[in-house]
């Protein structure tokens, strides 16, 4: 197959068409660990960064989290965001937790678990007078 084009000034050189191979689109690839921002009794910000989404835009991500030697998983969803808020904590609590990232073709697999553990009470730094 040969490629040329046209318009008023003339046509141009004839030119071999370049084959370019494409892959599908597939769901996005594992994601990195939690990072965890801001840590207080009863909530916690983590931060994460978007993975490789394979073609894609990222549609949303999910935490989950739990305590750690508990069974039942919590979900929080945060729709294009690169940082959550998970709240009703309990203090004094050690939680695991994990994000997940999703796509039109499907779902990341989750990240590694990271380890968090709650404070009893707020940890604040009082200025020296």
């Amino acid at each position: 197959m040969v490629v040329y084009a046209f318009n008023q000034v003339g046509e141009s050189d004839v030119c071999e068409a370049v084959i370019v191979k494409t892959e599908e689109a597939r769901a996005p690839e594992k994601m990195a660990p939690l990072e965890l921002l801001i840590l207080k009794p009863e909530q916690l910000e983590l931060e994460w960064v978007e993975p490789e989404c394979n073609g894609l835009k990222a549609i949303n991500y999910r935490v989950e989290y739990q305590v750690f030697d508990g069974e039942d998983v919590k979900m929080e969803d945060f729709k294009l965001k690169f940082t959550g808020k998970i709240k009703g904590l309990l203090r004094g609590t050690a939680y695991k937790l994990r994000v997940l990232c999703s796509n039109a073709k499907g779902e990341s697999p989750p990240s590694d678990w990271i380890e968090v553990e709650t404070p009893l009470m707020n940890l604040t730094h009082e200025p020296e007078p």
